[in-house]
C-alpha cells in the first residue's frame, strides 16, 4: 500500500475518523469508496474537489456534486 494511502473504514462518522488520521493535515487528494452508498457527503465534507471523487454507489449524491460513480 502506498504511503499516501489511508484505509478510513465505514459507518458513522467516517469523515471524522479520516479527519483524525492527520493525513497531510486534512488536505485530501482524492476519495475512492467500493463500500457503497453514503460515502460522497464524508467526502465533500473532507474537503475533496468532487471530480476527485470514485464511488460505486451514491447516484443521486454523485449527481448533486459532480462526482463519478461506477458499477
Amino acid at each position: 500500500m502506498s504511503p499516501d494511502v489511508i484505509p478510513g473504514g465505514y459507518g458513522q462518522d467516517a469523515a471524522e475518523r479520516i479527519r483524525q488520521a492527520g493525513f497531510r493535515g486534512g488536505n485530501f487528494d482524492a476519495f475512492i469508496d467500493t463500500f457503497g452508498d453514503g460515502y460522497v457527503e464524508p467526502a465533500v465534507e473532507l474537503g475533496v474537489r468532487p471530480e476527485r471523487i470514485g464511488t460505486i454507489g451514491g447516484r443521486r449524491a454523485t449527481a448533486r456534486v459532480g462526482a463519478r460513480a461506477y458499477g
